[in-house]
């Protein structure tokens, strides 16, 4: 009897020690599914990077996916719809059926990345989720945080993280031999051009956008353009000082006529950078537009400016603005101001030098506040030029910020960048609806 009394207990226990595994491997993997929930909430915002600064305009918002992350998704059904929120206003809602698989193109041919670079990084979200984009507009320095909302057919709704992303309109124009030594990060510039299609691959450069440059006109042009935008550009600058003989030197019909190599490529276009100014340039810039508002087919999506003089006092403050202004009445267009900068002063006695300083202290808050100037970037001379060194942000051959470059450094810095008392990333305040 006791035997049987003890084979009964070991069958009971048996069975009790199944029940508690099946009951645990349930458990884990159920907890496994929930870690799920946790990484599409810290996650859902695929582009901008949290914490990036990125240069204003035109900004792509790309989020990921929920169903395609959170593994217990379906027990409330299927998403309706995802909204968007910045600065906790709703923007944007995206239908699940405007999702899509982000195809993913090789970029070595104008990133400069190496090979051995490229097979280092990691899995991002959007190599096992599915995104959408959208597109919100800003023109203003700033910060501002962005949530997603993941609302079902039965009622209940997913909130994700609240990411903070910053937005500059500063930005560096330099060449290979202007930036050997510069510690471009310290600039504190969201975007830079090199006058050409490709790419730095100098670490300080590696966090900010880069805008490629077209200066000539040919059959492989459009091709190019679109490589372009599949590569990820969003900007193309269009002809550098085409009214001058030593930069890209073409007439107005010349690229009136290479026009329509830039429509219709999914990328955004300025018009040429003439050396003078559009209010200035009745002989190139004035008839180009002319001859681009005449056809219905041809457009532009910003104007890109060139500004030099040297008159900085309070006067030549205001003159400038009103030059810019003066654009913008012209064509309502946005404005990237390409290269500016104070010229014909050579900075060899202190006055100069803050003569530009205080110049660029009264122009830059002018910039700011006016939304239709996308963009900026004072043309740093060098610091030993005869005619304009005054206006120089550091040392080329050292790479040593003057006292100007420490000002522009020092200006168009979205509040809070950098500062290590701000999450980027954080869990939102917004409770979860859950509802089965």
């Amino acid at each position: 009897m006791k035997n049987i009394k003890k084979l009964i207990a070991v069958i009971i226990m048996c069975c009790f020690g199944a029940t508690i595994g099946v009951v645990g491997i349930f458990v884990n993997d159920n907890s496994k599914k929930e870690a799920t929930l946790i990484k599409w909430k810290e996650n859902a915002l695929v582009n901008p990077t949290p914490g990036k600064m990125i240069g204003a305009g035109n900004i792509d918002i790309t989020i990921a996916n929920l169903e395609d992350i959170y593994e217990n998704s379906e027990k409330y059904g299927k998403v309706n719809e995802y909204n968007i929120y910045i600065d906790g206003e709703k923007q944007f809602a995206i239908k699940p059926d405007e999702f899509a698989k982000e195809e993913k193109e090789d970029e070595g041919f104008v990133s400069g990345m190496k090979l051995e670079d490229m097979t280092k990084k990691e899995e991002s979200i959007s190599d096992i989720a599915s995104v959408a984009t959208v597109e919100f507009h800003c023109a203003k320095t700033n910060s501002y945080e962005i949530y997603i909302e993941a609302d079902y057919d039965n009622g209940s709704k997913i909130y994700s993280d609240v990411f903070t992303i910053y937005i500059s309109k500063k930005g560096l124009c330099v060449n290979k031999d202007m930036s050997r030594e510069l510690a471009a990060d310290k600039m504190n510039a969201s975007w830079y051009y090199n006058w050409d299609i490709t790419p730095f691959n100098y670490y300080s450069f590696e966090n900010m956008e880069y805008i490629p440059m077209m200066w000539t006109y040919s059959s492989t042009e459009s091709k190019m353009i679109e490589r372009l935008k599949k590569t990820g550009y969003k900007y193309l600058l269009a002809y550098n000082e085409p009214d001058f003989t030593d930069q890209a030197n073409l007439t107005v019909d010349e690229v009136v006529d290479a026009w329509p190599d830039f429509m219709n490529k999914g990328i955004q276009i300025s018009s040429p950078a003439t050396a003078l100014c559009p209010p200035w340039s009745k002989d190139w810039f004035q008839p180009f537009m002319e001859q681009i508002d005449a056809d219905d087919n041809l457009s532009i999506d910003f104007i890109a400016l060139h500004h030099y003089w040297n008159w900085y006092s309070d006067e030549g403050v205001q003159a400038f603005l009103d030059l810019i202004d003066q654009t913008y009445e012209m064509y309502h267009k946005p404005i990237w101001i390409t290269e500016f900068a104070i010229s014909g002063d050579p900075g060899k006695n202190q006055e100069q030098l803050d003569a530009v300083i205080g110049y660029m202290k009264g122009v830059i808050p002018g910039l700011e506040e006016r939304d239709y100037v996308e963009r900026y970037a004072w043309f740093s001379f060098g610091s030993k030029d005869s005619k304009n060194g005054a206006s120089a942000l550091y040392d080329i051959s050292t790479g040593e910020f003057t006292e100007l470059g420490k000002l522009y450094s020092s200006v168009g810095i979205p509040a809070g960048y950098q500062d290590d008392s701000v999450d980027v990333i954080k869990e939102n305040d917004i409770k979860d609806i859950l509802i089965k």
